[in-house]
């Protein structure tokens, strides 16, 4: 029950059921009658403890080149209704899904939402936290805050700047711990918004892991970039500018793994 986030458990199958059950061609599934399935799950742990080493031969998955993953990562990651897994060979799926970093990037590039900053401006971030945006101080330590804000630049004050702060998951590569990316707003005289984007330690640490990449593209091209050094508290881009309707994407991103988000002022 997805709505309520639980599972039942009817029972389980051995792979020899399974590839003897009933193959459907249309979705590429295997199913077996229910009356079949071992319901008492102790069973699963006894044939553990009796046969540990136990496993059937399957054939091993394609190593993907760089090349091709790219290419299957752009034709997959389109935004769509349905599982895209039907539209590449079940191998090259499998190859994509058993790779945590090319997995990784299929979530977020599935995923992929646009933060309209305009509402926030127009103090419409009710529902930003859904989004996963949340104020500096629920996601900054205090010293964490006054860097923040001593970093903003000169143009920006109290009374016009609007702040939200995001945890930026990168997996494995912290541990499983989070960034933290900071966005500052403030609208200029010009009829134009200026922007700060921050990257931030992770709760409980001083400094950001070495090689933290931080950039600003623009139609998929890379405006600006930078890059954490030992010890870094945080790392910044420059300040830039932008008018209504103007699109652009900030990526984090360490060693492999990467995580982009999708703004528009």
């Amino acid at each position: 029950h997805p709505e309520d986030c639980w599972v039942r458990v009817w029972g389980y199958a051995t792979h020899s059921q399974l590839k003897n059950g009933r193959y459907d061609k249309s979705d590429r599934t295997y199913s077996i009658d229910r009356e079949d399935a071992i319901e008492d799950l102790n069973v699963m742990w006894r044939a553990r403890e009796l046969c540990p080493d136990e496993k059937a031969e399957i054939h091993s998955l394609p190593t993907l080149s760089e090349e091709l993953a790219e290419a299957l990562l752009k034709q997959l990651g389109k935004p769509t209704l349905y599982s895209p897994r039907m539209n590449v060979p079940f191998e090259q799926w499998a190859a994509i899904l058993s790779e945590p970093k090319y997995r990784h990037q299929l979530y977020n590039l599935r995923n992929k939402k646009v933060v309209k900053l305009s509402n926030w401006l127009q103090n419409k971030i009710v529902n930003t936290v859904q989004a996963g945006w949340q104020t500096i101080e629920a996601l900054l330590a205090p010293e964490q805050q006054e860097l923040a804000l001593r970093y903003r630049g000169s143009s920006v004050t109290e009374d016009n700047s609007v702040r939200q702060a995001k945890l930026i998951d990168l997996g494995v590569q912290l541990g499983n711990k989070s960034l933290v990316m900071l966005v500052a707003l403030t609208p200029d005289a010009d009829d134009k918004v200026s922007i700060r984007v921050q990257v931030h330690p992770p709760e409980g640490e001083k400094h950001l892991p070495s090689y933290v990449r931080l950039a600003l593209l623009e139609s998929g091209e890379i405006r600006q970039e930078v890059q954490s050094r030992n010890l870094d508290n945080f790392i910044q881009l420059k300040r830039f500018k932008g008018i209504a309707g103007t699109s652009f994407s900030v990526q984090v991103a360490l060693g492999d793994v990467s995580l982009t988000e999708e703004f528009e002022i």
